[in-house]
């Protein structure tokens, strides 16, 4: 049986949660900024998300420009 092995453990990617803990910000904020397509998520399901390091990288640099 041949299986698609990911390079990307699945721990590297964020919930809400540890997003919020990382940022010390709120889940509104985050959900505002998915809203605003400020901020790129893949979803898993109904109210699941998970955040991407790259794209979490991304936001962090242009707030630090």
């Amino acid at each position: 049986m041949n299986k698609k092995t990911n390079t990307e453990s699945p721990t590297s990617f964020l919930t809400i949660a540890e997003l919020c803990q990382r940022w010390k910000c709120s889940h509104m904020f985050v959900h505002r900024m998915r809203q605003a397509n400020r901020l790129k998520c893949i979803k898993l399901g109904p109210g699941a998300v998970r955040f991407q390091p790259e794209e979490i990288a991304r936001i962090e640099q242009e707030a630090a420009a």
